[in-house]
């Protein structure tokens, strides 16, 4: 609900027009450990010799403040979607969108931690 709050915020301050909003679309999704294993088996081509799971916290240093915290993330998310965000939306929104992006890193990282989910799987080829 949050979100989409804070999207028609961003439609509503004609920084981008709601018809581009409702054509975008980033294909991602996120398959839990127990589906990629059972993906992996499924297909049949590969045998599951292990798979672990561990977290990366996107604060890097704690010992850095919030802002150069959020401006890592930020700078890394960047480099991974401001191409599609370009082909959307066009570059003159890029900048502010990174900056607001960063502002709710930043008060996120204010009051939690950030971290994502690495899987490590070790796979050997069916003969």
């Amino acid at each position: 609900m949050f979100q989409k709050i804070n999207t028609l915020f961003i439609v509503m301050q004609g920084i981008i027009k709601e018809e581009e909003l409702d054509k975008f679309n980033i294909p991602l999704y996120l398959a839990g450990v127990e589906e990629v294993k059972q993906l992996i088996e499924a297909e049949g081509s590969f045998v599951v010799n292990k798979l672990e799971t561990f977290t990366i916290d996107w604060s890097v240093d704690t010992t850095q403040n919030l802002n150069s915290r959020a401006k890592f993330v930020t700078r890394s998310i960047r480099a991974v979607f401001e191409s599609l965000l370009l082909d959307a939306f066009g570059g003159a929104i890029i900048d502010d969108l990174f900056v607001r992006f960063k502002n709710r890193v930043q008060k996120h990282f204010a009051t939690q931690t950030g971290e994502y989910l690495n899987l490590l799987i070790s796979l050997t080829k069916r003969a």
